[in-house]
């Protein structure tokens, strides 16, 4: 079962990202009731959550504040909370904000890899997670596999 929802946040803030502090502390909320209900209702042990976005904002402001805004970036970020997370931080960037390559077994950022993270092995990676074959709907794609646990 999947379910899609929508924050409904504008965060498309090419000039002034004011409101973006606003719509993550709407974010945040939601999330944090969503997992008290599913807690509540016994669901939590067998829900995933995904947070994420088709792209990133890039984190160095476009012009001087307050007009400054975040353009468009390659490089994204994404949550993944629930049953069988193995907490932690997967993937990164180096010191000019580039993709740095991944482990895909480990989902540490690792220079000596020669697999850059790409959206297919984070969906293969949820599809594993999840107990469906990645193989089936995404044919010769490692999945990320350093946030499932053990």
């Amino acid at each position: 079962c999947a379910v899609y929802l929508d924050s409904g946040q504008d965060w498309d803030t090419h000039t002034t990202i004011a409101d973006q502090g606003d719509s993550a502390d709407a974010l945040f909320a939601d999330l944090s009731l969503l997992m008290a209900k599913l807690e509540a209702a016994g669901r939590l042990a067998d829900t995933v959550v995904v947070v994420m976005s088709e792209m990133g904002r890039t984190p160095k402001l476009n012009a001087p504040a307050p007009q400054g805004g975040k353009d468009h970036w390659p490089i994204t970020s994404a949550m993944v909370l629930g049953a069988g997370v193995q907490p932690g931080v997967y993937g990164g960037t180096d010191s000019s904000l580039n993709g740095r390559n991944v482990n895909l077994l480990t989902g540490k950022a690792d220079d000596k890899s020669l697999e850059p993270l790409r959206y297919d092995n984070f969906a293969a990676g949820v599809l594993k997670l999840v107990g469906v074959d990645p193989q089936e709907w995404l044919p010769d794609v490692p999945p990320i596999e350093g946030f499932i646990a053990p």
